[in-house]
């Protein structure tokens, strides 16, 4: 935490707090104190909700679902693009470490699998977070949804 106190710990579940939440709180820091640098440090996110305190979807050699990861992939890039919209608001963003392969998370509150560094314990990037840095890598990046219907009586 920078010496003047404008550390904002970021400990997040995928349920909670929004990014747009955060936005608001930083913003708000840096409208009523100009003069202070507000940073962002110890970035976390937590797989599972926040009342989350039973489920273990990872235990006993499991995985969190593929689905919750690039659930949780997403969330990073919107959090992202509300730093980046912060620019000159924020002074620094920082990780609560690198890789999965380190994290407090397994044992918080309960013994189970998380996974809520960029990194897995390999150090490798997993797909569902591509968003920090590049959103164009994500699956289903551009991909446009429409829907077609043909006026005429119904088919009975």
């Amino acid at each position: 935490m920078p010496l003047d106190g404008s550390g904002h710990e970021m400990h997040t579940h995928i349920d909670n707090p929004s990014p747009w939440a955060e936005y608001g709180s930083i913003e708000t820091l840096h409208r009523l104190f100009p003069g202070l640098r507000p940073q962002v440090t110890k970035l976390d996110d937590s797989v599972y909700p926040a009342s989350d305190n039973t489920s273990i979807d990872g235990a006993n050699g499991g995985t969190v679902p593929p689905a919750i990861l690039d659930e949780r992939g997403w969330l990073y890039k919107n959090y992202f693009d509300v730093f980046r919209a912060l620019r000159g608001s924020l002074e620094a963003v920082t990780f609560w470490g690198m890789a999965d392969d380190n994290t407090w998370i397994d044992s918080f509150p309960i013994n189970r699998l998380d996974m809520p560094l960029p990194f897995d314990t390999r150090l490798q990037a997993r797909p569902a977070d591509w968003g920090i840095v590049d959103p164009t890598h994500r699956a289903g990046y551009g991909l446009e949804v429409a829907l077609a219907s043909r006026a005429g009586p119904s088919q009975s």
